[in-house]
Order: C-alpha cells, then structure tokens, then sequence
C-alpha cells in the first residue's frame, strides 16, 4: 500500500484516540466522582488505576474530551510513535494538544473499537506513583474513507498523586498502522 501525508496525518490523528481507549470494561457516570475523592484519601492502588482507565475509555466512546484529560496532570508528556507501512511518525504533546488532538480526532471517526491484552499495573512502595503497561488493539473507520484502520499499540503510563488527585503525568506509545481495504 502506498502511504501518503494524509494517511499519516489521518492515521494519527485517529490514534490520539488509542490513548484515551485503554479498556474495554467501562465506569458508570457516577464512578468519576468517586474516584477523585478515594484518590485524595488512599494510598494508590492497582484498583484505582484500573477505574481510571475504564473511565476514561468509557468517555472515549462517548467523544467526551473532558471526560477524558480530566485524568491527565496538566502538564503531562505524551509521547507517540506511529508507524504506517514503510513511514513513521513522532508526536510529542502537551495536554492542550492532545485535547485539540482527539477534538479533530473525534470529528473524523465513524467507528471504533478496542481493547486491551496483558494489562500491568505497579504501584510504589510509597503508595504515591504507579504505573500501566498494556498492548492496546484497535480498529477505526474514518468518516468518507474507504478501509479501516488497525493499529496494535505498545503503551505506559505513569500516574502520580498531585495534589491529592491520582493522575496520569507521562504517556508513551508506540503503535503500527495498518489500513485494511473493505
């Protein structure tokens, strides 16, 4: 398949949403709230990291970008690397970006998908940082675009305690794209 700059640039735009879709168990609305205030008061657990990574794939199949970065520091690092046939691509964003990301993101989707394999979560002995690393599967189809897209992700996050609030501060993912023809 021959790789353009438009399919690089809707490859990656689409996969700023693999960020935000890390599970396939979703949170009840009424969860959110809880979170933040267990958060404040607990040492950090493996439990809560997972709540927060349902919530936020939950607000990623609502297109709910709020939803989403409400769990992200704000001055989190987000490092990408996306790798479409023969061409790659490194993205470094900053919270602001990542919410224009998955805005025009949004906009283009018709259809998504994921899930996640081999979820590992580590928390410090001090109760205070932890971290996930996961294999992320996930396919796309964009508005007026014929194929779909497949992209098998590499991810870790690190989630610190800022001001009483469980967060997510660093963001790494390395992902391969594959557009299959319907």
């Amino acid at each position: 398949m021959k790789v353009d700059r438009v399919s690089i640039l809707l490859a990656s735009l689409w996969l700023g949403l693999t960020l935000s879709a890390t599970c396939s168990t979703v949170a009840t609305a009424q969860q959110a709230p809880d979170l933040i205030k267990q958060s404040r008061t607990s040492a950090m657990s493996e439990r809560q990291i997972r709540d927060i990574l349902d919530a936020m794939a939950k607000a990623t199949q609502q297109q709910d970008v709020d939803g989403i970065v409400k769990y992200m520091a704000p001055k989190i690092a987000i490092k990408m690397t996306l790798r479409l046939g023969k061409a790659s691509q490194q993205l470094s964003l900053t919270r602001e970006q990542y919410r224009q990301y998955l805005e025009q993101g949004f906009a283009l989707l018709q259809r998504y998908d994921s899930q996640y394999k081999n979820l590992k979560i580590q928390i410090a002995s001090s109760g205070q940082t932890g971290t996930a690393t996961y294999t992320l599967l996930e396919e796309a189809t964009l508005k007026g675009q014929p194929g779909t897209l497949v992209s098998t992700s590499q991810e870790t996050v690190k989630f610190e305690r800022l001001k009483g609030q469980i967060l997510a501060t660093a963001v790494t993912s390395k992902s391969t794209i594959e557009m299959k023809r319907i």
